[in-house]
């Protein structure tokens, strides 16, 4: 798999959905043994994809 480069700079793994982010976060926590022993936070930005107009979150903005 080709790792990318996200917007800030940071690891960006070549996923397709949303959810499969989450998915190798939970596999890699639970291969590494520290299943309930760490939590996940999330800084998702998330008024780069807020619709001030209708008061919405566009959950596809990067496919427009």
């Amino acid at each position: 798999d080709v790792t990318n480069v996200g917007d800030e700079g940071g690891f960006a793994p070549n996923i397709q959905e949303n959810k499969d982010g989450l998915e190798l976060l939970k596999t890699a926590i639970e291969k590494a043994g520290y299943t309930g022993k760490v939590v996940i936070g999330m800084d998702v930005a998330a008024s780069e994809f807020y619709n001030d107009k209708d008061k919405t979150y566009d959950l596809n903005f990067k496919e427009e």
